[in-house]
Protein backbone atom coordinates (compact mmCIF):
# COMPACT_ATOMS: atom_id res chain seq x y z
CA UNK A 1 0.00 0.00 0.00
CA UNK A 2 1.34 3.43 -0.99
CA UNK A 3 -0.55 6.22 0.73
CA UNK A 4 1.38 8.32 -1.45
CA UNK A 5 -0.91 7.78 -4.17
CA UNK A 6 -3.47 8.87 -2.03
CA UNK A 7 -5.01 12.80 -2.01
CA UNK A 8 -5.08 12.84 1.91
CA UNK A 9 -3.69 10.79 4.10
CA UNK A 10 -4.91 9.42 7.09
CA UNK A 11 -4.25 11.37 10.06
CA UNK A 12 -1.00 10.90 12.02
CA UNK A 13 0.50 8.84 8.94
CA UNK A 14 3.39 10.60 6.48
CA UNK A 15 3.86 9.73 2.94
CA UNK A 16 5.97 6.30 2.47
CA UNK A 17 5.47 2.74 1.90
CA UNK A 18 3.08 0.38 4.28
CA UNK A 19 2.84 -2.91 4.31
CA UNK A 20 -1.43 -4.19 5.25
CA UNK A 21 -1.15 -6.65 8.38
CA UNK A 22 -4.67 -6.89 8.98
CA UNK A 23 -8.06 -5.46 7.33
CA UNK A 24 -11.48 -6.34 9.18
CA UNK A 25 -14.70 -4.89 8.30
CA UNK A 26 -17.43 -5.37 11.21
CA UNK A 27 -21.12 -5.27 9.99
CA UNK A 28 -22.79 -3.28 13.02
CA UNK A 29 -24.82 -5.97 14.92
CA UNK A 30 -27.66 -3.57 15.58
CA UNK A 31 -28.10 -3.39 11.48
CA UNK A 32 -28.07 -6.91 11.02
CA UNK A 33 -31.90 -7.77 9.90
CA UNK A 34 -31.20 -4.61 7.34
CA UNK A 35 -28.38 -6.95 5.29
CA UNK A 36 -32.04 -9.37 4.38
CA UNK A 37 -32.94 -6.12 2.27
CA UNK A 38 -29.47 -6.38 0.53
CA UNK A 39 -28.48 -3.17 2.73
CA UNK A 40 -25.81 -2.39 5.34
CA UNK A 41 -26.53 0.76 6.64
CA UNK A 42 -23.28 0.79 8.70
CA UNK A 43 -20.01 -0.33 8.07
CA UNK A 44 -17.07 0.01 10.29
CA UNK A 45 -13.55 -0.61 8.67
CA UNK A 46 -10.07 -1.13 10.38
CA UNK A 47 -7.49 -1.22 8.92
CA UNK A 48 -3.99 -2.59 10.58
CA UNK A 49 -0.35 -1.21 8.48
CA UNK A 50 3.10 -1.05 8.90
CA UNK A 51 5.50 1.16 8.23
CA UNK A 52 8.11 -0.33 5.94
CA UNK A 53 11.76 1.19 4.94
CA UNK A 54 12.16 1.88 1.24
CA UNK A 55 13.86 -1.26 -0.62
CA UNK A 56 17.23 -0.62 -2.34
CA UNK A 57 17.63 -1.76 -5.68
CA UNK A 58 20.43 -4.49 -5.77
CA UNK A 59 22.71 -5.88 -8.45
CA UNK A 60 22.32 -9.29 -8.96
CA UNK A 61 25.02 -9.93 -11.58
CA UNK A 62 27.05 -8.82 -14.20
CA UNK A 63 28.59 -10.02 -17.39
CA UNK A 64 31.93 -9.60 -18.23
CA UNK A 65 32.69 -9.84 -14.45
CA UNK A 66 34.74 -7.29 -12.46
CA UNK A 67 38.71 -6.57 -13.69
CA UNK A 68 37.75 -9.96 -16.14
CA UNK A 69 40.68 -10.48 -18.86
CA UNK A 70 40.27 -11.84 -22.22
CA UNK A 71 37.00 -11.15 -23.53
CA UNK A 72 35.73 -11.56 -26.95
CA UNK A 73 35.66 -8.14 -29.08
CA UNK A 74 32.25 -8.86 -29.56
CA UNK A 75 30.94 -9.38 -25.71
CA UNK A 76 27.60 -7.95 -24.73
CA UNK A 77 27.62 -6.30 -21.11
CA UNK A 78 24.54 -8.00 -19.28
CA UNK A 79 23.42 -6.49 -15.68
CA UNK A 80 20.80 -8.07 -13.61
CA UNK A 81 19.00 -6.88 -10.66
CA UNK A 82 17.43 -7.77 -8.03
CA UNK A 83 13.53 -6.54 -9.26
CA UNK A 84 12.14 -5.09 -12.22
CA UNK A 85 13.86 -2.39 -13.76
CA UNK A 86 11.45 0.61 -15.32
CA UNK A 87 12.98 1.33 -19.10
CA UNK A 88 12.26 4.71 -19.01
CA UNK A 89 15.40 5.11 -16.28
CA UNK A 90 17.58 3.65 -18.47
CA UNK A 91 19.27 5.99 -20.82
CA UNK A 92 23.03 6.53 -22.40
CA UNK A 93 23.48 8.79 -19.30
CA UNK A 94 22.75 6.21 -16.09
CA UNK A 95 24.34 3.43 -17.87
CA UNK A 96 27.09 3.46 -20.17
CA UNK A 97 30.48 2.29 -21.31
CA UNK A 98 33.64 4.19 -22.28
CA UNK A 99 37.35 3.41 -23.04
CA UNK A 100 39.83 6.36 -21.80
CA UNK A 101 36.97 8.82 -21.31
CA UNK A 102 35.21 8.32 -24.41
CA UNK A 103 31.99 6.96 -24.66
CA UNK A 104 31.06 4.04 -26.63
CA UNK A 105 28.16 4.03 -29.01
CA UNK A 106 25.83 0.70 -28.50
CA UNK A 107 22.36 -0.20 -27.89
CA UNK A 108 20.50 -0.68 -24.73
CA UNK A 109 17.68 -3.39 -24.15
CA UNK A 110 15.56 -3.82 -20.65
CA UNK A 111 13.86 -6.68 -20.21
CA UNK A 112 12.79 -7.47 -16.48
CA UNK A 113 15.34 -7.59 -14.51
CA UNK A 114 17.98 -7.47 -16.92
CA UNK A 115 20.16 -4.40 -19.13
CA UNK A 116 21.63 -5.74 -21.92
CA UNK A 117 24.55 -3.57 -23.60
CA UNK A 118 25.07 -4.09 -27.30
CA UNK A 119 28.09 -2.16 -29.00
CA UNK A 120 27.64 -0.75 -32.36
CA UNK A 121 31.42 -1.87 -33.50
CA UNK A 122 33.36 -4.72 -31.81
CA UNK A 123 35.76 -3.90 -28.79
CA UNK A 124 38.94 -2.80 -29.72
CA UNK A 125 41.63 -5.37 -28.68
CA UNK A 126 43.72 -5.41 -25.57
CA UNK A 127 41.88 -2.59 -24.27
CA UNK A 128 40.53 -2.07 -20.89
CA UNK A 129 36.52 -0.65 -20.52
CA UNK A 130 34.48 1.01 -17.73
CA UNK A 131 30.83 0.28 -16.62
CA UNK A 132 28.61 2.73 -15.33
CA UNK A 133 25.78 1.90 -13.69
CA UNK A 134 24.26 4.78 -12.50
CA UNK A 135 22.36 5.16 -9.12
CA UNK A 136 19.46 7.03 -10.82
CA UNK A 137 18.50 3.43 -12.50
CA UNK A 138 15.00 2.57 -10.58
CA UNK A 139 12.82 -0.10 -10.38
CA UNK A 140 9.00 -0.49 -10.78
CA UNK A 141 8.72 0.76 -7.50
CA UNK A 142 11.17 4.00 -7.58
CA UNK A 143 13.78 1.97 -5.63
CA UNK A 144 17.11 3.28 -6.37
CA UNK A 145 20.85 1.27 -6.30
CA UNK A 146 22.42 2.60 -2.69
CA UNK A 147 25.54 4.61 -5.20
CA UNK A 148 26.71 4.43 -8.63
CA UNK A 149 28.17 0.67 -9.30
CA UNK A 150 31.72 0.94 -11.58
CA UNK A 151 33.87 -1.48 -13.09
CA UNK A 152 36.47 -2.91 -15.61
CA UNK A 153 37.28 -5.31 -18.14
CA UNK A 154 39.99 -5.99 -20.68
CA UNK A 155 39.17 -7.34 -23.92
CA UNK A 156 41.19 -9.98 -26.22
CA UNK A 157 44.86 -9.20 -28.05
CA UNK A 158 43.41 -10.42 -30.88
CA UNK A 159 40.19 -10.86 -33.02
CA UNK A 160 40.75 -14.45 -33.42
Amino acid sequence: ISWTKLATLPRGLKSGNYQLIAQLILADPAKEKNEVNNRVESVNNLIVIQQVAPKKLVVKGISPGINANNIPLSTEIKTRFSAEINPQTVTQKTYFVEKDGQSIEGRLQVSNRNILFTSNQPFEPASTYLVVISNNIEDIDGNRLKKDLKWRFKTKKSAR
